[in-house]
């Protein structure tokens, strides 16, 4: 028996119903200017402000104000916040400010060390076992991580330098995803209550026969969720390094879920420009990011954050 979802809007949404919200759309608030001053002025003697950064150093009011105005978006909004309205340019500063605010928000998660570059590394996600996020191609929309033990509750981008071509993003709500398929086709979301196997490319994961073979689990999880968790390639590269090719039947679920995904009525399309922050709930929305060009003068750099609330697992 497929549970109904108990998540009504703002938890679950088309794209109409998202632009419509105001809430999730966070303009910097006044002042902030001074809190990057006083950000700046603090890391100026040390050699790795980033990683050395605590919000027990400073009092940084602004800084704490949007915080909590991502948090109480992710928590009990819309799941997503799209910050604009920042004016500095100096990439320092727009990190320090960045990991700032995601300290008042949930404590860092590891895996690519505190604060990660989204850059074009030239290589292959196809060829190589490297996360989509070291090329400059698109994917489908997911959620990030493929590991089994490691899933940031919170993720976020910081847009430095966005791509002259390409790069748009996209996001999609899983519970709307979820929703369409308990409506419409009960017996394919039943099979994404069931575990798959994820090919593993996050850092730090130790990757054999027997550790991929390990690492499988549900798309969709049981209740009190469902939380969401997918990309469907490292399903699919998952299941042929383990030879346990998938049947037509889960096949066909994975079209569907894509096809609910990816409808035009469900997906937000924006462009992240310099200074743009977004933040978004890796279990209920799913993201991604149009392929770009390479300019190599000036080529697309985005951080990204992965969050854990204090208190939950890592």
């Amino acid at each position: 028996m497929i549970p109904a979802t108990a998540a009504q809007p703002p938890r679950r949404w088309t794209a109409s119903e998202l632009w419509q919200r105001e809430e999730w759309r966070i303009t910097a608030p006044p002042g902030l200017d001074e809190d990057i001053a006083s950000l700046s002025s603090w890391a100026a003697d040390r050699s790795d402000p980033i990683a050395d950064l605590d919000m027990q150093d400073l009092d940084l009011p602004r800084v704490r104000y949007l915080a909590n105005q991502i948090h109480q978006e992710l928590e009990s909004g819309s799941g997503v916040a799209w910050v604009t309205g920042i004016d500095e340019t100096d990439p320092l500063a727009l990190r320090l400010l960045y990991v700032a605010t995601g300290l008042h928000i949930g404590r860092p998660v590891g895996a690519y060390g505190r604060l990660y570059d989204v850059v074009d590394s030239g290589r292959s996600y196809i060829t190589e076992a490297i996360p989509v996020s070291q090329t400059n191609e698109s994917t489908g929309v997911h959620t990030d991580s493929s590991n089994k033990g490691l899933c940031p509750r919170f993720i976020a981008l910081l847009c430095i330098r966005p791509a002259r071509v390409g790069g748009g993003s996209r996001i999609t709500s899983a519970l709307q995803a979820h929703e369409s398929l308990r409506r419409d086709h009960p017996d394919a979301l039943a099979s994404l209550y069931e575990d798959h196997i994820r090919d593993l490319v996050t850092p730090g994961s130790t990757r054999n026969s027997d550790t991929i073979r390990a690492n499988a689990f549900p798309v969709f999880s049981a209740p009190p969720g469902p939380s969401f968790r997918y990309m469907r390639y490292w399903i699919e590269r998952g299941h042929r390094e383990a030879g346990q090719p998938l049947p037509p039947e889960r096949l066909r679920a994975f079209d569907l879920l894509d096809a609910a995904l990816e409808h035009p009525d469900h997906v937000v399309r924006f462009r992240l420009e310099a200074g743009h922050m977004l933040f978004c709930d890796n279990t209920t929305v799913a993201h991604d990011r149009d392929a770009y060009e390479t300019q190599s003068d000036a080529p697309r750099w985005l951080c990204r954050l992965w969050l854990q609330p204090e208190g939950s697992p890592s």
